[in-house]
């Protein structure tokens, strides 16, 4: 009886390990890489470097560059983020100050273009480095990675 016990939850715990295992792999390989939408040719996306075949010089100048964007976004971001706190502390007031939100919003949308004139000149420099087939690869690969993403809100999806 008690080899019994021992068989069953020696098995059963096998059985459940083999589960976790299999909804792990599953999550792992089935998920893009985190940024990878993001901002395809990040430090953290060695496997693009390689996918697009970019020569150790053409590597050089594009981790030279990348430093300073990602920088820059960063900031920016936390920029918004700050001003999206402000704005949340706005709406929570007993009395609305619409001047104060219509400020606010104004400030996040000039941080906004301010980020989307970072990328666009980020992009435009990228493809000076890259060959015409990289190029054709990296665009591609973009176009795959905005196509997975869900720009909806959650109230206009439909499934």
């Amino acid at each position: 009886m008690k080899k019994k016990l021992l068989l069953f939850l020696l098995v059963g715990s096998l059985a459940l390990n083999l589960g976790f295992l299999a909804v792990y792999a599953k999550k792992y390989f089935q998920t893009p890489p985190p940024n990878a939408a993001a901002c395809p040719l990040n430090a953290s996306m060695d496997h693009l470097y390689t996918f697009l075949g970019l020569s150790g010089e053409q590597l050089q100048r594009i981790e030279s560059i990348a430093h300073d964007f990602h920088m820059r976004i960063g900031e920016i971001s936390g920029q918004i983020i700050e001003k999206r706190n402000s704005l949340l502390r706005e709406f929570e007031k007993d009395v609305t100050d619409r001047a104060a939100i219509d400020a606010i919003h104004r400030d996040i949308a000039v941080l906004q273009s301010q980020m989307q004139e970072l990328v666009v000149a980020h992009l435009i420099e990228m493809k000076t480095i890259m060959t015409p087939e990289q190029r054709d690869k990296f665009f591609a690969s973009m176009e795959r990675n905005f196509a997975l993403q869900d720009f909806s809100f959650p109230c206009q999806r439909r499934e």
